[in-house]
Formats: C-alpha cells, structure tokens, sequence
C-alpha cells in the first residue's frame, strides 16, 4: 500500500494549465499508483528513498510505462526525474 510520504507536493507551472506530482517512492509497491497518475499528467520523481538495487528497478518499470503511454522522461538531477508528455 503506497504510504502518505510517497507523495511530496505539487508544483503550478506559470501558465496555470497544468499541475505536476512531486512523487518519492518508499518501495517498488508505489509504481502502480505512479504509473496510473502518468497516463493523465505530468510527474516528478525522486528514487531517494530507494536503495540503488530498488532505484533501477523502479526506473526501469519507468521507463517502460513511459515509452508504452507515448511520454518523455529527464533526467533532473541525482535520482530526480520529470515525466511529460511527448
């Protein structure tokens, strides 16, 4: 079950359309509920959290959900990354 922690705040782009997700996984077990919020919008994604074994797998589902709901994914900073649309 995803904890209260998994997710972080939301951030208001400038031109008020559209509001990011600031997700921080605590396990493998919060991908479905990150993975279901991508394929309406725009996330932020901090692995944190993670140990560095679960911060790959958890990139590499990522990654598969992105390509497969047509979006993009970059890199931020260390263990950061955005996911819009493409």
């Amino acid at each position: 079950m995803v904890q209260e922690s998994s997710f972080l705040s939301d951030y208001q782009l400038d031109n008020g359309a559209e509001q990011i997700k600031n997700f921080m996984p605590n396990s493998l077990d919060d991908a479905p509920l990150v993975i279901d919020y991508l394929r309406e919008k725009s996330l932020i994604l901090n692995l944190a959290n993670l140990n560095e074994k679960y911060k790959q797998r958890f990139l590499d589902l990522m990654c598969g959900a992105t390509y497969a709901l047509n979006r993009k994914i970059c890199y931020l900073d260390k263990d950061t990354y955005i996911f819009v649309e493409e």
